[in-house]
């Protein structure tokens, strides 16, 4: 578990102090929720490591508490994290406990595109079937996940030079992320989109 709140993002100490003595005290509810602040604290800067200890200890107090959809919700962060920083395989690890606990389907069909993405990102062909299922059961209010879901695609046959149909994704999932103004996806499809044109 984290170390006495050495590490502190928010540069007085105050919250993984109080993460970690109310951990120790064996104060499980307060520990869950200052450790999942801390949490996002540390993946805000880019602190993985940081991030994922205090979501590691959320998931054992989580444990202890009984909370199986809290536990879902960590182990979704914490594959979050991973697939931002690596590696791959223990995203798609966490991605998987998550959905073996996610209460509803649209839960489930969220993680199955997470755990496609997750491969995807590898170039492994172990992303398509999660991706073609999360395509299958993502619903029109999950407008940002299928976007996510084609542009991943796009991005696998872009790796394996199949440029037109990876065009073809790409182009559909741009026309579900521009309404969202959502910058990160935009900038996703975007270069996919340009390396894929590039090549062709």
């Amino acid at each position: 578990s984290p170390t006495g709140g050495a590490w502190s993002p928010s540069g007085g100490g105050r919250l993984p102090a109080l993460a970690y003595h109310f951990y120790e005290a064996g104060e499980c509810e307060k520990a869950l929720a200052y450790s999942l602040k801390v949490a996002e604290q540390a993946v805000a800067i880019y602190a993985h490591a940081e991030a994922l200890s205090y979501l590691e200890q959320a998931l054992a107090c989580a444990e202890r508490l009984g909370q199986t959809a809290q536990k879902a919700g960590i182990y979704e962060r914490m594959g979050d994290v991973y697939l931002i920083s690596g590696p791959m395989d223990r995203a798609v690890e966490a991605f998987r406990r998550a959905l073996e606990l996610a209460p509803t389907n649209a839960a489930r069909a969220v993680l199955q595109s997470k755990i496609g993405r997750s491969y995807v990102t590898v170039s492994d062909s172990r992303g398509l079937a999660p991706l073609h299922t999360a395509l299958d059961a993502l619903v029109t209010s999950q407008q940002r996940e299928l976007a996510l879901a084609m542009a991943a695609l796009g991005r696998y046959y872009h790796l394996h030079a199949e440029h037109d149909r990876a065009i073809d994704f790409l182009e559909r999932a741009w026309k579900l992320a521009e309404p969202l103004d959502d910058t990160l996806a935009l900038g996703d499809i975007y270069s996919f989109l340009a390396g894929s044109y590039q090549n062709l």
